[in-house]
Parts: structure tokens; C-alpha cells; sequence
């Protein structure tokens, strides 16, 4: 009867271990995105700001 418990335990830690591998990729791979996309909006955005601020000086001078 404790034979095939064992087999039963060692398979469900296999697959704890897949699991875990695939929510770190699941949970990294989104902080990768969101992180690309706030360096894109956040350089975009500073480029329009410093573009803005040349235009208002050039209006003011």
C-alpha cells in the first residue's frame, strides 16, 4: 500500500516543479512588456516634452 503512494507523491512535486517553472515565465514575461512599454511611453513621452519646451522657448525669444 506505500508503493504507490510514493509514486503518487514523487509525480504531483514533478509537476509542483513545471508549474512553478512556468509562473515565473508567466509572471516575467508581462513585467518584460509592461517594463519595454513604459521605457517606450516614458522616453516618447519626455521627447515631446523637451520638443515642446524648444517650441515654447523659440515662441517666447
Amino acid at each position: 500500500m506505500t508503493e504507490p503512494m510514493d509514486i503518487e507523491e514523487s509525480s504531483k512535486q514533478e509537476s509542483l516543479g513545471e508549474n512553478s517553472v512556468s509562473t515565473i515565465s508567466n509572471v516575467l514575461f508581462p513585467l518584460g512588456l509592461l517594463r519595454y512599454l513604459f521605457v517606450e511611453l516614458f522616453t516618447r513621452h519626455s521627447l515631446v516634452l523637451y520638443k515642446s519646451n524648444m517650441m515654447a522657448t523659440d515662441h517666447y525669444s
